[in-house]
């Protein structure tokens, strides 16, 4: 009775339970954190994607370790995710809620990657720099950087249903005004996390943002300056993804 009474209220099935899938294993759901959702699989399979053609054009640097930065970590889904496809995958994980860096932890140690494989911290985009960084290898010129950050703009919210927005966190679904406010302090700090290295990000972001983040950035771009490359429409036709890189 309990569980139907809960449901009844419209608390997200995910909560209810504990536990959802994504992509081919299983992790813990607590709210508010966010629950995943079949668009950020996508979001992940994109990168998987990018990942492999890259090493198919450097076969030489195979064996190298793939340096990955999560923004808004979450339940921690995409970064665990990347970790399990890619054996020498080092994922350094960030969130802005308490509750998100120690789930995402946990679901981490729950499928046994060590903390040299993947590690969560309290820490905005903004404020991510060396000096913020406590992971295991405090790298900070990461390869690639993925995010599904909060992006639905601030008039949109009424708008969800009441299992997302009456029960998961504001923070991590509004971002601001336009839904860009996260989205801007990624690509202002992506010359800083890419370093010398060539960087690649990928975010799942609101079906109004593709073609603002193109005509923002622009097609061209120099030496740490951020590149436009694409945008990407998710299973259900809305423009939803996008790419950009830092050379």
């Amino acid at each position: 009775r309990d569980l139907v009474r809960r449901r009844l209220e419209h608390e997200p099935i995910q909560y209810i339970i504990g536990e959802w899938d994504f992509m081919d294993f299983t992790i813990k759901c607590r709210a508010p954190t966010l629950c995943p959702r079949p668009e950020t699989e996508e979001l992940v399979e994109h990168v998987i994607h990018q990942i492999q053609n890259d090493q198919q054009q450097h076969k030489d640097n195979d064996n190298n370790p793939i340096q990955i930065l999560d923004v808004g970590c979450g339940t921690g889904a995409i970064g665990i995710a990347l970790a399990r496809a890619f054996p020498q995958a080092e994922v350094t994980a960030i969130d802005i809620a308490p509750e998100a860096v120690a789930l995402s932890n946990e679901n981490a140690r729950l499928l046994q990657l060590s903390d040299a494989r993947y590690k969560a911290q309290l820490c905005s985009a903004a404020d991510f720099t060396t000096e913020a960084s406590t992971a295991a290898t405090s790298v900070m010129k990461f390869d690639y950087v993925v995010s599904n950050p909060p992006y639905i703009p601030f008039n949109d919210m009424e708008t969800l249903t009441p299992d997302v927005r009456d029960h998961e966190d504001f923070g991590a679904l509004c971002g601001g005004d336009d839904g860009l406010n996260v989205v801007r302090d990624i690509v202002a700090m992506l010359p800083q996390w890419a370093g010398e290295s060539k960087c690649t990000c990928w975010m799942e972001v609101d079906v109004s943002h593709p073609i603002m983040i193109r005509d923002w950035i622009g097609g061209s771009g120099n030496d740490d300056v951020n590149k436009f490359v694409e945008y990407r429409q998710d299973l259900c036709g809305r423009d939803r993804f996008v790419r950009l890189e830092v050379s």
